[in-house]
């Protein structure tokens, strides 16, 4: 399957995509000079899946921290997008934040003719680390109900992962350290370590997408 990475940042959510046997087809992201409101179906190949975690002035930490949160967010670009190409699979992934953000851009993408499935993951299955997730889900022309079966109760331990640890399902913890979740990314390409870390502040860890690639897979060869 086709992949399209928007807001690559550290590259996290891409390459657990690609472990999981996605092509990237194209990666965007303002670190490499690309500003996603300069690209559309004009200038983007047409892919199966997109996925991206638009920065948000709403739901940042590091905004909260420094009294800068705004109304502004880049989720609208991404629906622009997604819109345009209009892929069969869309993954938006956001901080744990209020419901009421979430449940805006769920209605928002659904109105664009996905069936969605949202839930919070913690990458704590995987890593030594508590980081939780947002992961909305998109499948163009199915039941958001239809696509959460579909997505988690495959008899491989989903519902296990996402609701807590432990579990038969539970995967094998990731071996490495966090900077080897990060290795291709970001850490490659930037010879400054400072803006590398705040580059890589949000990233989503490689095992996570791995795991929610793989259950993407499944799921469209039963659809």
């Amino acid at each position: 399957m086709k992949h399209g990475s928007l807001f690559d940042g550290a590259g996290g959510l891409r390459l657990g995509f690609e472990q999981a046997g996605f092509e990237t087809i194209w990666q965007i992201d303002i670190l490499n000079g690309q500003d996603i409101r300069d690209y559309g179906k004009r200038n983007l190949e047409a892919v199966d899946v997109i996925t991206g975690g638009p920065p948000c002035q709403r739901t940042s930490f590091l905004a909260n921290i420094s009294g800068r949160r705004s109304q502004e967010s880049l989720f609208p670009e991404m629906l622009r997008v997604i819109r345009e190409l209009g892929p069969q699979w869309v993954v938006v992934e956001q901080l744990v934040v209020d419901k009421a953000i979430i449940t805006s851009w769920v209605q928002q993408i659904q109105r664009a003719g996905y069936g969605c499935s949202g839930r919070i993951v913690s990458s704590r299955h995987w890593l030594p680390h508590p980081r939780a997730r947002w992961f909305i889900v998109g499948r163009m022309g199915i039941d958001g109900l239809a696509l959460r079966n579909l997505l988690y109760d495959c008899g491989n331990g989903s519902e296990a992962i996402a609701k807590g640890p432990g579990g038969p399902g539970q995967p094998v913890p990731f071996a490495g350290s966090c900077s080897d979740c990060l290795r291709g990314g970001i850490f490659s390409r930037l010879s400054d370590r400072s803006l590398a870390l705040m580059g890589a502040g949000n990233a989503v860890s490689v095992p996570v997408a791995r795991w929610l690639a793989e259950n993407i897979k499944r799921a469209e060869s039963l659809i």
